[in-house]
């Protein structure tokens, strides 16, 4: 037999193993384009949704609404800084008395004028500054007249009477009006920064959405082209 001849059927063997492989890549090839596709426009969509909540200028008016927020709770922090005052209100009607019972004006065994001015230069002026550390550091004083200003301390305080109606220390709750009227002004400043930044922020913002936008496009197109070549082969995605 002619070797051409033989040869022949062997030929037209490969040629349709390597039909039938091809067609099989091809196939392989498509379906994995088409779950690429998928994927990519779920992953545009994801990103898409997203986008709508964390673009620069969603978060900038969010951030302004935490400001207008905190605007808003500071009458109740101070509602809650007097209410602590309240609660500590013998404690600040006591120091009060002390601090208004001055060494000057009173009678104290062993304390003179000289005494008096020494203890003075050394920020003791009051009942309330009495302390037998404090006092034994003033040049001139012992352990005898320390005790004498402390008894007389003592006495000063045993006078005190405690006033639960009257009103809150003037002082105290001023120094708490002036730390909100602070913050308020720290706050209405960043407010109104954040407030000028809002039409370049919603430029930016519309410029990614333009974006977002053209990758849905282009993942849609992507999969609608896959899916075009499976149904071409009679495949289903």
């Amino acid at each position: 037999m002619d070797p051409t001849l033989a040869a022949v059927p062997f030929a037209g063997a490969v040629v349709c193993l390597l039909l039938a492989t091809t067609k099989s890549g091809r196939r392989f090839q498509l379906r994995r384009a088409y779950a690429s596709a998928k994927k990519g426009l779920e992953k545009a969509e994801s990103l898409s949704r997203s986008f709508s909540h964390d673009n620069v200028y969603a978060k900038a008016i969010r951030d302004l609404q935490g400001l207008k927020d905190a605007v808003d709770a500071l009458p109740a922090e101070r509602d809650a800084k007097l209410r602590a005052l309240r609660t500590n209100e013998e404690r600040t009607q006591r120091d009060n008395h002390l601090k208004s019972t001055l060494i000057m004006r009173a009678s104290i065994s062993g304390i003179g004028s000289s005494r008096t001015s020494a203890l003075a230069s050394y920020g003791i002026e009051s009942a309330y500054d009495i302390t037998r550390h404090r006092v034994m550091a003033v040049p001139g004083i012992g352990p005898k007249t320390a005790d004498n200003l402390l008894a007389w301390r003592d006495s000063v305080e045993r006078r005190f009477v405690f006033r639960p109606n009257a009103p809150l220390d003037p002082t105290a709750v001023a120094r708490i009006d002036a730390e909100l009227a602070k913050e308020r002004t720290r706050i209405m400043g960043e407010a109104q920064r954040a407030a000028g930044a809002l039409p370049q922020k919603r430029q930016l913002a519309e410029a990614e959405a333009a974006e977002v936008a053209m990758r849905m496009q282009e993942a849609a197109m992507e999969l609608q082209q896959a899916e075009a070549a499976l149904n071409a082969l009679g495949m289903r995605p």
